[in-house]
């Protein structure tokens, strides 16, 4: 990747391999691009054994929230599931979200009869 443009003190080099970059550029090559909010990763982050990364606060459990600093679930390919929750129970059932209105009234978003996939993901913490 080759840009036009010009270092100074407002777009500092970085340095990849003995290669300058902007800074678009250096996290486009070195792949410290957050999966999730599409920004720049510099400092601590999360790698999972797909070589996914995320800023540690934005890997977050569809169902709790909580952050996801560990080991977790993909749920029928892109819904992230920490280990917090019966697994064999969301694959039987599907999801359960809460309607906005009210947090104690359960809703399924996948029929019973629908195939749920679920894929379990290993994570590093990182420090670029």
């Amino acid at each position: 990747i080759k840009c036009n443009n010009k270092f100074n003190k407002q777009n500092p080099c970085y340095i990849l391999d003995d290669q300058p970059y902007c800074r678009q550029d250096y996290h486009i090559v070195n792949h410290t691009i957050c999966q999730i909010c599409d920004t720049y990763i510099e400092g601590e982050c999360l790698e999972n054994d797909k070589m996914e990364r995320f800023h540690v606060h934005c890997l977050t459990c569809l169902l709790c929230k909580e952050v996801i600093r560990s080991n977790y679930f993909i749920f029928n390919g892109n819904i992230p599931i920490c280990g917090r929750h019966d697994i064999d129970q969301l694959v039987k059932d599907g999801i359960i979200e809460f309607d906005t209105s009210s947090p104690s009234t359960p809703q399924h978003d996948s029929p019973k009869n629908t195939k749920n996939t679920v894929e379990k993901r290993r994570t590093r913490l990182l420090n670029f």
